[in-house]
């Protein structure tokens, strides 16, 4: 089973129990060097994600029969690595245990309500000014 797992925003102590078991359960880890560097117990199999998202999915498929855990930063199904893994393997083979998410943590500290916020993302992308002028329409 491919599990994809979100870190949450600042650190192992913001990880949901769930999270933690999972990869506490796990035969293969995923992630990026710094997520890995989070879990120097871990003593499985590890694939250090990067620009490598070709060979992570050949590498994967080559362990269906194991728990290999993927460690999402953010929001895995936000603009990230679960939307992914789902489109190539299938919602079927790939569970997502949600964190708590960037602009969760961030609403909380700063005490914004999130009922009326616009989410996008501009992680990859040259310039998000399209954006910005379709929401401008929608203020007001």
């Amino acid at each position: 089973m491919l599990t994809v797992v979100g870190m949450g925003p600042s650190g192992l102590h913001l990880m949901t129990p769930a999270a933690r078991d999972a990869v506490a359960s796990a035969d293969a880890l995923v992630g990026g060097k710094r997520h890995l560097q989070q879990f120097p117990e871990f003593d499985g199999e590890r694939f250090a994600l990067g620009a490598n998202i070709a060979e992570l999915l050949v590498w994967l498929g080559e362990r269906e029969a194991q728990k290999v855990v993927v460690l999402a930063s953010g929001d895995p199904l936000f603009y990230g690595i679960g939307t992914r893994l789902i489109a190539h393997f299938g919602i079927e083979r790939v569970r997502i245990i949600p964190g708590i998410s960037a602009v969760q943590y961030l609403c909380a500290k700063a005490g914004i309500d999130m009922n009326d916020i616009w989410l996008t993302s501009s992680h990859g992308r040259t310039s998000v000014s399209m954006s910005w002028r379709a929401s401008a329409r929608w203020r007001w």
